[in-house]
């Protein structure tokens, strides 16, 4: 029996719907919540030395030779605490309230990626963007952390929505939505 493809598109919608309301859902990054208990405790550090605003309680959470790797910014490394410190002091400096809330995260031997809500007002410079004007930002970031046998982070690959940021921040105008094609 054949079908036509009308048919087989609707089968495949009605299917699609009935296995995506039984899936928990994609979170957005305005309606993002994570249950602390469910979150690996890596996670939490990580979110917790992020959010302090303090380059030296960041930094006591990576090794003495950590790789910390900004992949959007056109893969900006800082390697050890040094180097970091730095690279928070500038980030910290353009965003005062800067705040990284956990939302998912798994651990597999030491692997762990965190998935997270980068917030916070862009006050002052940070890098080649244009000077801060008090816009909010609000975009998802996933991270990848290897960690040292001990459980401080060796390396930190960040990786992160630069359309949205650059959106938000008036440097890039709005894309309009994309339309769904007709059938």
């Amino acid at each position: 029996m054949r079908r036509s493809p009308l048919i087989t598109a609707i089968l495949m919608l009605l299917i699609s719907a009935v296995y995506a309301s039984s899936m928990a859902p994609v979170s957005h990054a305005q309606e993002a919540t994570a249950r602390p208990e469910a979150l690996p405790e890596i996670a939490l550090a990580f979110s917790e030395a992020w959010s302090s605003g303090d380059p030296e309680q960041l930094v006591t959470i990576y090794a003495e030779d950590a790789l910390f790797e900004e992949v959007v910014l056109g893969g900006t490394v800082t390697r050890g605490r040094g180097e970091l410190r730095a690279y928070a002091e500038m980030l910290y400096g353009a965003f005062p309230d800067f705040t990284a809330t956990p939302v998912s995260a798994f651990v597999a031997d030491n692997r762990v990626v965190v998935e997270w809500i980068l917030t916070g007002t862009y006050a002052g410079q940070f890098g080649a963007l244009p000077p801060g004007t008090g816009q909010r930002v609000d975009v998802r970031v996933a991270t990848v952390l290897e960690l040292t046998d001990n459980g401080l982070i060796q390396r930190d690959s960040e990786y992160w929505d630069f359309a949205t940021v650059l959106t938000q921040l008036g440097a890039m105008p709005q894309a309009d939505a994309a339309a769904t094609p007709a059938l």
